[in-house]
C-alpha cells in the first residue's frame, strides 16, 4: 500500500500543471500516511485527522481535493486558521507563505507539540519546520528535517525519508 503512496507523489509532479496548490494537497495527504502517529493521538478510532491551514489561503478550492479522505480511520478536517489557539487538535499544520515573517513566533508557540508543521516558504525545513514543499522546475521536492520531527514526537517513514532531501538545524 505504502508504494502506491510513493508512485503517487511521483506521479502528482506530472500533474502539476492542473493546480500547483491542489497538487501540494495531494502531496499533504502523501505525508500525512507516511507519519506514524501515535495512538494517543485520536481520542477513537473514527475521530477526525484534523489539518490547519495558517495564514492566507493559497489553497482556495484545491484543498477540498481531501474533502472526502481518511488517513487510516479518521475522516480528514480541513480548518482555516490565523492564529495558533487550540493548536493541540491538529495533526498537520500548513504554515502559508504569508507567515514567512511569523515563524519565529510560531515555533515558540508550538514547542515541540506532536503537530507536523508543513509549508513552502522558502528554507522552511532549515528554518524550524518539519517538512518543506518546494518547487523545482515546476515538480515538487520534499525537503525533510528530521531530526526536529522527531523532537516534536512525530515519526516519518523511512520510505518517505528516502525520495526526500534532508536537512538538519542544530
Amino acid at each position: 500500500m505504502k508504494t502506491v503512496y510513493i508512485l503517487i507523489f511521483f506521479l502528482s509532479s506530472l500533474l502539476y500543471g492542473s493546480s500547483e496548490y491542489k497538487v501540494k494537497a495531494v502531496y499533504i495527504y502523501n505525508i500525512a500516511n507516511f507519519v506514524q502517529w501515535q495512538e494517543s493521538t485520536f481520542k477513537s478510532d473514527d475521530a477526525n485527522f484534523n489539518i490547519a491551514i495558517l495564514g492566507d489561503d493559497d489553497f482556495g478550492d484545491s484543498i477540498n481535493i481531501l474533502k472526502d479522505k481518511k488517513i487510516s480511520t479518521h475522516p480528514i478536517k480541513i480548518s482555516k486558521i490565523k492564529t495558533l489557539k487550540n493548536v493541540d487538535k491538529f495533526q498537520i499544520i500548513f504554515i502559508s507563505k504569508s507567515e514567512t515573517n511569523n515563524l519565529h513566533e510560531i515555533k515558540q508557540d508550538i514547542n515541540n507539540k506532536t503537530v507536523l508543521l508543513i509549508s513552502d516558504i522558502e528554507n522552511f525545513a532549515l528554518k524550524g519546520g518539519h517538512v518543506e514543499i518546494k518547487t523545482v522546475v515546476k515538480k515538487l521536492k520534499l525537503i525533510i528535517n528530521n531530526r526536529l520531527a522527531l523532537k516534536s514526537n512525530i515519526r516519518l517513514s523511512s520510505k518517505l525519508l528516502k525520495i526526500s532531501k534532508i536537512v538538519d538545524t542544530k
